[in-house]
């Protein structure tokens, strides 16, 4: 990430190379125990008319020497105050719930608003479903380790390296500590519209399951289901990119038009 730069105070926000032709932002915050190096491959994919900013949360990359704390807070408005676009918010697994949070955050503020929340391989929060991925932050390490590189969350080369894996597994384990100890607090539908995407073969979110984040917003829903697993932000990129460029583009296009109107 060389050509990365940092556009916030304390690392949290991670620029990718901003092109003129940009036309719209896209934050993207991280599935459990990921880093902003997560989002390299999406950035690309999808420039020059999307500008993709990566949350950098504590505990990881740069800010390895944080304690694990989740604010949300403090990440709304660090994502509110990069507002010189329009712009979306990107969650996959564990950044859904905290995308959703952060929107509603932003929305209960006079901050300008995100366009569409994006929520890939997540259950709406208020989903009383348990999947295979629930509940691994009570596993035992080997247990643990075992079940995220069965579903593709951890590399077989981390799992395999013991000083690699001392560094980054107490990272992971209290992301998965937060999603599950993560409560949806009853509130309105956020206005922001929603899509949600699931992988086709995900044994952990049924694509069907996505209709449960139509209640969320009051403004517009859209279900997409990519081929692939949980993580079909690898293993299908080019299909992830072509939905959130093409969509990010017709809105900023729509934008464009009502403000010359």
């Amino acid at each position: 990430m060389s050509n990365w730069t940092e556009a916030g105070r304390g690392g949290c926000l991670v620029a990718a190379p901003r092109y003129a032709e940009a036309v719209a932002r896209l934050f993207c915050l991280p599935y459990a125990g990921g880093g902003a190096h997560a989002y390299r491959a999406l950035a690309a994919a999808v420039a020059p008319a999307v500008h993709v900013v990566a949350i950098r949360l504590p505990g990881r990359e740069s800010r390895y020497r944080e304690p694990v704390v989740i604010d949300t807070n403090a990440l709304a408005e660090s994502i509110a105050h990069l507002d010189d676009l329009p712009y979306a918010i990107y969650g996959h697994s564990m950044g859904a719930l905290l995308g959703f949070d952060v929107t509603r955050t932003i929305l209960a503020t006079d901050r300008t608003a995100p366009r569409r929340l994006y929520v890939a391989a997540s259950r709406a929060p208020d989903s009383h479903t348990r999947g295979p991925l629930d509940g691994l932050s009570a596993f035992d390490d080997l247990e643990l380790v075992g079940t995220l590189v069965r579903y593709g969350g951890m590399p077989e080369h981390v799992a395999a390296d013991a000083q690699l894996l001392k560094l980054v597994l107490p990272t992971v384990r209290r992301d998965l500590a937060w999603c599950d100890a993560h409560r949806y607090r009853p509130g309105p539908s956020i206005t922001t519209a929603i899509t949600a995407i699931a992988g086709r073969d995900d044994p952990s979110v049924a694509p069907d399951e996505l209709d449960d984040w139509r209640r969320h917003t009051s403004g517009g829903f859209q279900r997409r289901t990519l081929a692939g697993g949980h993580f079909f932000l690898d293993e299908n990129l080019p299909a992830l990119a072509t939905l959130i460029g093409a969509d990010l583009q017709a809105t900023a296009a729509v934008t464009a038009h009502a403000v010359q109107s």
